[in-house]
This record gives structure tokens, sequence and C-alpha cells, in this order.
């Protein structure tokens, strides 16, 4: 798909349009939403994860999981609408990466 193209706004920015359903699946809304890279299912650092989330007193009834390939682009403003979380937890994810032009405080809570 080409929306636009031009020397500020490339192509790779397309993505931000696409349809982001595919990465959601069948999740419901929950309050936390966890962004992260894509990982195999049973490596450590999927264990390492979910060591994480029982450290924060998380219940899989709490949490949703998003992951993305390395690079890979996917618009926030549709996980917004479709998960609908209330805090968001960026592990490996830089927010370009989801469409979002802000500078956050590193390792501390933004609004």
């Amino acid at each position: 798909m080409n929306i636009f193209n031009s020397d500020i706004v490339t192509i790779a920015q397309d993505a931000l349009w696409e349809e982001v359903s595919y990465l959601v699946g069948d999740c419901i809304p929950k309050p936390v939403l966890i962004i992260t890279n894509s990982c195999v299912s049973g490596s450590p650092e999927e264990a390492q994860l979910k060591k994480m989330m029982e450290a924060c007193k998380l219940t899989d009834e709490q949490y949703n999981i998003v992951r993305l390939i390395d690079g890979q682009q996917a618009a926030w403003h549709q996980l917004r609408e479709l998960l609908d979380p209330q805090i968001i937890f960026l592990i490996g994810i830089l927010p370009a990466q989801l469409g979002i032009s802000a500078l956050f405080r590193i390792n501390e809570p933004n609004n």
C-alpha cells in the first residue's frame, strides 16, 4: 500500500494505517497492555516476562500481550481502540514503532 511518500514521510510509515487485528487475535480489553518483541514459546525470554508479571502481582486476566517482530510497526490508535488499556508497558519497543512522536521519561511512569 502506498498512501503517502515524500522526503519527510516515507512509504515505511504506511504500516501505521494497516489493520492490526491480527496482532490482537482474540484478546479482550484488559487494564494492562504489554507490547514486546516476539519470542519463541517456552523460551527464557517468555519465562522472564511471566516472572515480571508475577512480580507485579498481575494475573493473566489483567493483561494482554502484543508481540511485534523486531522493527515491526503497529498503529497505536488501533491497538488502543481494540484493547482499551489504562496502563501500557513497552518492553524493547520504541514509541516510534507505534507511530507515537513523543519524548518519554525513561524508567518512570508517563501520563
